[in-house]
C-alpha cells in the first residue's frame, strides 16, 4: 500500500557541526529506504521546513518502522495518510 507522509521539522537548537551529522544521518538513511524500494519520491515544501514523501509498505506498523528509523523524526511531526489507487476509467 502506498502512504503520503507530511512531516514538519523542529530541530532543536544546536551547534552548526551537530546539527550538520544530524542531517547527513537522516539523509544516509533516508537513501537506504529509497534503495530498498520503501521511500519512493520526497518533496520539500518552499521556504519552510516541511517535506511530502511517498512511501511504499506493507502495514501502517512497517512504515511507522521506517519513519522512526530516521534520525531527525525525534524532532518532527508526521501527518500520514493512505492512498487507495482508483481506476478513473471505471469510475472505481
Amino acid at each position: 500500500m502506498r502512504y503520503l507522509v507530511r512531516t514538519k521539522s523542529h530541530f532543536p537548537s544546536t551547534q552548526p557541526e551537530a546539527r550538520k551529522k544530524l542531517v547527513e544521518a537522516e539523509k544516509k538513511r533516508a537513501r537506504e529506504l529509497h534503495d530498498a524500494g520503501a521511500l519512493i519520491s520526497t518533496w520539500r515544501l518552499p521556504a519552510m521546513d516541511e517535506s511530502v514523501t511517498l512511501w511504499e509498505a506493507e502495514s501502517v506498523n512497517q512504515l511507522h518502522d521506517w519513519l522512526m528509523s530516521l534520525p531527525a523524526m525525534a524532532w518532527a511531526k508526521a501527518e500520514v495518510h493512505p492512498l487507495i489507487e482508483r481506476d478513473i476509467m471505471s469510475g472505481k
